[in-house]
């Protein structure tokens, strides 16, 4: 079972965290988080997170590492960032994902802990847009358990 959810993820449409499209609310570790909406899907180039956790199965104890795909359900290439950057003192978020090459290109996220989808969130509704709940704390959309 993926980590309880206590951070969250904020995307940005423009560098150095300008023009905040979504808040993602309640992230929980091993849990693939598809950004298909209008608002969110490859249009993100930075990214701020929160209350994460910060240790990870996979890493030894050592930092777990939050992974931005450009394919939805986290199956593609990803680009990843320690999460224990939320806490250093040297904060060292992607503040422009353009020098990393995948700028308006990012459709899913993932906080690693073991390093296994165990389920998929949607941050949007059925009709693709972005769930006002979403800011709210809430995600509405489809968990399914991965086999």
């Amino acid at each position: 079972m993926s980590a309880q959810a206590i951070g969250h993820v904020d995307l940005y449409q423009d560098a150095y965290f300008k023009h905040k499209v979504a808040r993602v609310r309640n992230v929980q570790s091993d849990i693939c988080y598809n950004l298909a909406c209008l608002v969110t899907d490859n249009v993100v180039t930075s990214v701020k997170w929160s209350g994460l956790p910060e240790t990870g199965k996979a890493f030894k104890r050592e930092s777990s590492i939050i992974l931005f795909y450009t394919d939805r359900d986290c199956f593609s290439d990803f680009i990843a960032w320690p999460v224990n950057t939320q806490s250093r003192d040297d904060l060292y978020f992607p503040v422009n994902f353009r020098l990393d090459g995948i700028n308006d290109a990012v459709s899913s996220f993932m906080v690693a802990d073991e390093w296994v989808v165990k389920g998929y969130r949607k941050v949007c509704n059925e009709a693709g847009l972005l769930d006002n709940s979403t800011s709210l704390g809430y995600i509405i959309g489809s968990t399914q358990d991965s086999t």
